[in-house]
């Protein structure tokens, strides 16, 4: 291995993710009834944030308490550490069941914060619900707590488990430097008395205002699987590898077996590559949690890293060495950072999480979030209409996953299709795609893609031409452009600009499908029904080439098997509504094309969808 060399820089400051600042943070931990066991009491409201300044409260629910004086219809469950602040453990949460007679519905929650300095607000916390809990929750904002302002509703179905949902509020400028900002989340739609929705780690942010704008020049908070879209363990000694945890959305290596105790083992976490483009005032963050004690991570970044293989042929810069001491509470998310020695870099580099546990002692480490952030606007790009653009192909990359993903980016391109409301399931987002002049010559190259501006505020319509600044990242292994920080409808009418691709069956290869994820397409051939399994359900029929039939009704068990399946995988697409969730109404249309799915009117196998059906292609892979 070549030597390490200088430790990068420690920059203390008190924000460890740039410009944006703690406003008011509710972590749901001090629950405790004096009786024994959690939950709340009247005395528990109004609740005062545990960091920063504001108070949360409850109207318009069910007040009866029990015999020990807590409320009986707002219990505190097992909460979470996603969106918690480093140093919180998951603890409970604000747990807000149906109650006697339903009668929570129609409760809110309330937040009252004082935004004065303060400009680009986000809401975010740690939300679950029960299967018959609330599934419709309207948010809504007023500067006098009188008049409130509708500007999201969530409507899901079914049980989730606990996710992070999150509101950028820098489109609602009524909302910057007041002294007081109400933000009210009403709850409707729970059909037990102990079906509920979990609120948790309850987070209002915002920016200085002055402050120097920063952007995102590369971010990785683990929601989804990291390995497929870059990330790698490189398994240098023993056979214990870095996993990722869905359940606590964080990448963990453990060198403790069960029966064979601690085990010797040198293993690297190795990001995708990351751009450094001449930054100014670049600032490392990231955040780790551990169980038990052994030996020291070390997080280092490279220059000169091929981006596979054997680290140890690279230049590794020491970024810091953290002991577990450094972390005091087990399975507890601590910040780290920020961290200087980025700028002025044109190059290309590689972030590493380094663990050497020796059979003497061994601790489970895990990284929670990264986030590398910078001085200016998007790569020093003013957003402004006609300004120099990140190419849609260039984010889609030629393979299954983007090049970039991470990174922050500047697009401008028409919308092929607007699915902008979250009502009811829908997407939150919309389609843009190239304009024919801007595409490239590769055939493995989308120019197609999904943004996620989950109800950014800026309205767009089909064949706008719209700019958008975000950060591209990978959900479900579609590639799309979140964490949306501005819109703007640059020009109308112009979907003549843009052609739809023309989609064949079978392709070739798989690739041939991810080479056309969020583009506007157009069959060329009659497709048959092959598969309504799910059209009630998901509002999807899958079609295909012909009819498919299960491999073994056609040739022996096996490789025979085996290969025909893998010959209809490259034969079939799946039509599908455009919106989330299950059993959503109204049902999609019937084999009559006209009016809703039904016993009378149904879609078959072996119904037949003509030549010149258009659609929009999501996770192609």
């Amino acid at each position: 291995m070549r030597l390490l060399i200088a430790i990068l820089t420690l920059v203390f400051s008190f924000s460890a993710w740039g410009q944006q600042q703690t406003i008011a943070y509710w972590a749901q931990n001090d629950n405790d009834l004096p009786g024994g066991g959690f939950g709340f009491t009247p005395d528990s409201f109004p609740q005062d944030a545990d960091v920063g300044a504001g108070v949360l409260f409850l109207e318009d629910f069910l007040e009866t308490v029990n015999a020990a004086g807590a409320y009986t219809s707002i219990p505190s469950f097992a909460g979470s550490t996603i969106n918690a602040l480093p140093g919180f453990a998951a603890g409970g949460s604000l747990s807000i069941q149906g109650g006697t007679g339903l009668a929570n519905n129609g409760a809110s929650i309330v937040l009252l914060v004082d935004t004065t300095g303060f400009e680009n607000l986000e809401l975010s916390w740690a939300w679950q619900s029960t299967a018959t809990g609330f599934n419709d929750r309207a948010l809504a904002w007023s500067v006098d707590g009188q008049d409130f302002t509708t500007f999201a509703t969530e409507v899901t179905s079914g049980a989730i488990s606990f996710r992070r949902e999150a509101y950028n509020l820098s489109a609602i400028p009524e909302l910057n430097d007041q002294p007081e900002v109400w933000l009210r989340v009403t709850l409707n739609g729970a059909t037990n008395a102990t079906g509920n929705n979990r609120f948790d780690n309850i987070l209002i942010e915002g920016s200085p205002i002055g402050a120097a704008p920063r952007f995102t020049v590369f971010s990785e908070d683990f929601t989804s699987n990291p390995f497929p879209r870059g990330w790698q363990d490189q398994n240098l000694v023993g056979d214990q590898t870095w996993n990722w945890s869905s359940a606590f959305e964080n990448v963990e290596f453990n060198g403790f077996v069960p029966g064979q105790g601690c085990l010797a083992n040198d293993n690297w976490l190795i990001s995708p590559p990351i751009e450094l483009n001449d930054l100014s005032a670049a600032e490392l963050s990231f955040e780790l949690s551990r169980n038990f004690t052994g030996g020291p991570l070390e997080v280092l970044f490279s220059f000169d890293y091929a981006g596979t293989g054997t680290p140890l042929d690279a230049t590794w810069t020491l970024v810091d060495s953290i002991t577990t001491g450094q972390l005091p509470q087990t399975n507890t998310n601590f910040g780290f950072g920020p961290y200087a020695g980025f700028d002025g870099l044109s190059t290309v580099g590689h972030l590493a999480f380094r663990y050497d546990s020796t059979a003497s002692g061994c601790a489970a480490w895990r990284v929670a979030s990264v986030e590398l952030t910078a001085e200016g606007s998007d790569d020093g790009v003013e957003f402004a209409c006609g300004n120099e653009v990140t190419r849609i192909h260039a984010i889609q990359g030629p393979g299954f996953a983007s090049p970039i993903q991470g990174q922050a980016v500047q697009v401008e391109a028409i919308v092929v299709g607007e699915f902008q409301s979250t009502v009811n399931g829908g997407l939150g987002g919309f389609f843009l795609q190239e304009a024919d002049v801007n595409q490239d010559e590769d055939p493995l190259t989308s120019e197609g893609i999904f943004v996620f501006d989950n109800n950014f505020g800026v309205g767009v319509e089909r064949g706008d031409v719209v700019r958008v600044a975000g950060t591209v990242t990978e959900f479900f292994s579609e590639t799309q452009i979140a964490e949306v920080t501005n819109v703007a409808v640059c020009d109308s009418g112009r979907l003549s600009d843009t052609s739809p691709v023309l989609l064949e069956l079978p392709a070739e290869d798989l690739i041939q499908f991810e080479a056309v994820e969020g583009m506007w397409v157009k069959t060329t051939q009659e497709l048959t029904v092959t598969d309504v399994f799910n059209a009630v359900r998901f509002g999807e029929v899958q079609v295909s080439k012909g009819r498919l039939f299960q491999p073994t009704q056609i040739v022996e068990p096996g490789a025979p098997a085996q290969a025909l399946q893998a010959a209809n995988d490259l034969n079939r697409i799946l039509i599908d509504d455009a919106r989330n969730g299950s059993n959503r109404l109204p049902f999609i249309n019937g084999g009559d094309n006209e009016s809703e799915l039904a016993a009378d009117n149904p879609i078959r196998n072996g119904f037949t969808v003509e030549p010149g059906f258009e659609g929009l292609v999501s996770r192609a892979s």
